[in-house]
């Protein structure tokens, strides 16, 4: 039955090869105008269970959208994101989307676990990410200046 059940699992479908591939149009997503870059991620909802969203880094926030929506499901400021990280798994065997590479973005109350198609695409992603929260801090800071 483990021969059977193996063989069947490890075949790589049509579906499979669609995984984390192409922009929001394909998955049928309308995002707000202004990204500063997107991607199709694998978002981790809870232990165990991914969800295929478009990501969109913003001047100011991080915007998820599920599959066939022009609304987003959940928007993070950058202002709440503390740190953030890439996470290389050296096992497969741990890794919980073996061979695909995994951005972590920590905020107080949760982290964010994101999976992204290759190493170039996250490694784009998170690239961008530093700029716009070096910026968004930056500007932060300015504004608390010109307050005090």
């Amino acid at each position: 039955f483990s021969e059977l059940l193996n063989s069947k699992v490890s075949q790589v479908m049509d579906h499979d090869k669609a995984f984390l591939q192409g922009k929001a149009i394909d998955l049928g997503v309308v995002p707000k105008d202004g990204a500063v870059c997107g991607a199709v991620v694998a978002v981790c909802k809870w232990e165990g269970h991914w969800r295929e969203e478009w990501c969109g880094l913003y001047e100011r926030t991080i915007t998820f959208y599920p599959p066939l929506t022009n609304a987003a499901c959940f928007e993070l400021s950058l202002a709440d994101i503390q740190s953030f990280r890439l996470l290389d798994i050296e096992s497969e065997r741990i890794n919980p989307l073996p061979g695909l590479p995994i951005l972590v973005l920590e905020t107080a109350w949760q982290c964010h676990y994101l999976a992204f198609a290759d190493q170039g695409v996250r490694q784009h992603f998170y690239g961008k990410l530093e700029d716009a929260k070096n910026e968004f801090d930056r500007g932060a800071l300015e504004r608390q200046a010109e307050m005090d």
